[in-house]
């Protein structure tokens, strides 16, 4: 708001002429919108003169790692900040204080606010009340884009017929293309007939003069007629192709016009915007893509630059409605996750066909977590539907690539998928509104052939939150950071961890030597029996055994063994425990890993008295807990000090 001083006597003047001339035309006969547009607009002018409401809302401060003063802020706020929101947010707004209040253990201040909550629906069909009055508010913010939708929807709807339009519609394009096929079908008449005159002379041909001079005649003839056609032929189809250029042209103005008017929109949307480029640009740069959808996102030819500038211009668009975001890759179709998560860290599955338009869709999913712009989401749906009746989304696209429970309401909705509806009331109306926002073209469309919708998404894109809602996006960011923070101290420690392990295990296998001695052949000569029963039954017939080496009573073989992982044969060692000759069936652990690990494991045994399936568990399946390769530290660790050494 401006001070009152701050505004010269001239400019006053021209406001209050200004407000003058926006009282008149507020008397006459206007639709909605327009009525709505020019309020809007004398309320901007109030403003600047200093008329406007008091005293600044009440604030919420959740500080992250401090429940104390989060607790008092949340009882501070319902005491005597809550109802200083429009009406039409109070319960939603409870609702979330509710949620916040529970997260944070305020269970007195969470039980009030669930109880303004559910006072407001008590009554039949009050919920749908509430989500209109919801949606009325932030379309009553709608951004003044100083187009005239009645006007440009009329100029948009010619632009886009142009733009479908086929060529083959237009009368003379086709006049142009028949006086072709028509020149054609005359010039393989004519030379037919040309043709059949010349067979004849050949076949009449007497070797005279006279004959030989028909003939001549008759080729020079077709030549003639051959370039005649030739000349009208290229003339005709130079007339098609340019008429052809200007009907492309006419479609490129189209499009320009409706990308222009959708530039606009944007603009407008972007200099309502409370955050700046270099903010927007600053969040984009610190959200964490993971490799996998880094590598996904490359395969669909949306490059890291791009992506990073499409981030930020998403950030400043929506007004910093979204917090921190993780991007991953889990399977083909794009999506977003965690969506209502109070604290956690939202996640977009990227898919494998990612763009621009696909980035502004799922990360709107996340401007639902607030349950206002569900709300008002819900309100636009409740105003528009043409009745509480639901369809699958099959039948109203009249396709078959929707699941059977994919429903939805039925209205006059730009697209069909908009009156899509989620059990716990998450619709896809900002995610699809949001979308149409990524291209200048979609924009005009938007703010010109649904302004309701437009009105919904602008107005509270450039709304401020609401004061919890505020706070919950502010905690869940420094929550994220913390996470994340958590994260990277984890991953340095498991490098350091692994770094040593590595150490360790060559530390531990140089304690083993496997000797590739005798053994297996003088048990092939001389017991047969036992290593009948040790292909079959223990090493198993089609592994393709073959002997490494032993190291007194432990036996080392290669081969294909099943991997207790994956449950499948593949390369790896089997490591059997049994003295010399003796026939009772081995002790045996089968390691798909490194020789290494064998001797390690081996060392294990001796060590900690321990069977090689113990050993195996303790060294590669573990408790669930503790990480089983620290045992080989551990085991490291406890050599060396038997020793007398440092690591």
């Amino acid at each position: 708001m401006y001070l009152l001083d701050s505004v010269s006597p001239r400019e006053r003047v021209k406001i209050g002429g200004a407000l003058a001339k926006l009282a008149m035309l507020l008397k006459g006969q206007l639709k909605a919108l327009e009525r709505l547009r020019l309020a809007r607009e004398a309320v901007a002018l109030l403003d600047k003169l200093g008329v406007s409401a008091g005293a600044p809302p009440a604030t919420v401060t959740l500080p992250y790692g401090d429940k104390e003063t989060a607790r008092a802020s949340l009882e501070a706020y319902l005491a005597s900040g809550l109802h200083e929101l429009p009406s039409a947010l109070v319960p939603f707004e409870a609702h979330n204080l509710a949620n916040m209040a529970s997260y944070l253990g305020a269970s007195e201040a969470a039980t009030q606010a669930a109880a303004i909550a559910r006072q407001a629906v008590k009554e039949p069909g009050a919920r749908d009340a509430l989500y209109e009055a919801a949606y009325n508010e932030y379309a009553g913010r709608g951004v003044i884009t100083g187009v005239h939708s009645e006007a440009v929807a009329g100029q948009i709807n010619d632009a886009l017929a142009r733009m479908q339009k086929s060529p083959m519609a237009d009368p003379e394009y086709m006049r142009l293309y028949e006086a072709i096929k028509a020149r054609n079908a005359n010039f393989k008449e004519e030379s037919a007939a040309l043709l059949e005159e010349h067979r004849r002379l050949l076949r009449e041909h007497d070797g005279s003069e006279a004959s030989k001079a028909l003939i001549a005649k008759i080729i020079e003839q077709r030549q003639a007629h051959e370039d005649r056609y030739r000349a009208d032929h290229d003339e005709m189809k130079a007339q098609w192709d340019a008429y052809g250029a200007t009907l492309e042209d006419y479609k490129r103005q189209a499009r320009d016009q409706v990308a222009s008017e959708g530039e606009h929109v944007l603009d407008a949307i972007r200099a309502a915007s409370p955050v700046t480029q270099a903010q927007a640009e600053s969040w984009a740069a610190s959200q964490v893509i993971e490799k996998a959808a880094a590598d996904a996102m490359s395969r669909a030819g949306y490059a890291r630059e791009a992506f990073l500038a499409d981030m930020a211009d998403y950030y400043r668009l929506t007004g910093g409605k979204v917090s921190a975001v993780t991007f991953i890759f889990s399977d083909a179709r794009a999506h977003a996750e965690n969506i209502e998560s109070l604290a956690g860290e939202k996640r977009i599955n990227v898919g494998a066909r990612f763009d621009r338009k696909t980035l502004f869709h799922e990360l709107s999913h996340l401007i639902e977590s607030d349950p206002i712009a569900m709300a008002a989401a819900n309100g636009f749906l409740v105003k528009r539907r043409e009745s509480t009746t639901r369809y699958t989304i099959n039948s109203l696209m009249n396709t078959d690539q929707f699941n059977a429970d994919e429903i939805a309401y039925k209205d006059s909705f730009l697209h069909p998928y908009i009156g899509k509806i989620y059990p716990g009331g998450l619709t896809e109306v900002f995610s699809m509104g949001i979308e149409m926002l990524a291209t200048p073209t979609d924009a005009a469309k938007l703010a010109a052939l649904d302004p309701e919708m437009f009105a919904l998404v602008s107005g509270y894109l450039t709304s401020e939150l609401t004061p919890v809602m505020q706070a919950r996006r502010d905690y869940q960011e420094e929550h994220v950071k913390a996470l994340r923070e958590k994260a990277a101290e984890e991953a340095r420690e498991a490098a350091r961890l692994e770094k040593q392990i590595t150490k360790d295990i060559k530390y531990v296998a140089a304690e083993v030597t496997l000797d590739k001695t005798d053994w297996w052949d003088v048990m092939q000569e001389d017991y047969g029996s036992i290593t009948y029963y040790l292909k079959r039954t223990v090493l198993g017939e089609k592994s393709r055994a073959t002997f490494v080496g032993e190291s007194g009573d432990y036996r080392v073989f290669s081969g294909s063994f099943r991997n207790e992982a994956t449950k499948r044969a593949s390369k790896g060692y089997m490591v059997l425990h049994m003295p010399f000759n003796n026939d009772s069936s081995p002790m045996r652990a089968t390691i798909h890993d490194s020789l290494d690990m064998v001797k390690v494991l081996i060392c294990y045994c001796r060590n900690m008295g321990l069977t090689p399936y113990n050993a195996y568990q303790a060294l590669f399946v573990g408790d669930g807990v503790r990480n089983p390769r620290k045992s080989i530290t551990s085991l490291a660790k406890y050599l060396r000090q038997e020793r007398g050494e440092n690591e």
